[in-house]
């Protein structure tokens, strides 16, 4: 009766450890890049 709930849930915590990780990989980037703007010396 409800086979179909595990398959579902599944899909669901797959598709939101995806989303969770490419946020996390983009978050960790955005902070090392603003991390050595602020301690190299500004070139011009």
């Amino acid at each position: 009766e409800f086979a179909w709930v595990v398959p579902l849930i599944a899909i669901i915590v797959i598709i939101l450890l995806l989303l969770a990780s490419i946020f996390i990989c983009e978050f960790r980037r955005k902070r090392r890049e603003q991390l050595l703007n602020q301690y190299e010396p500004a070139e011009e």
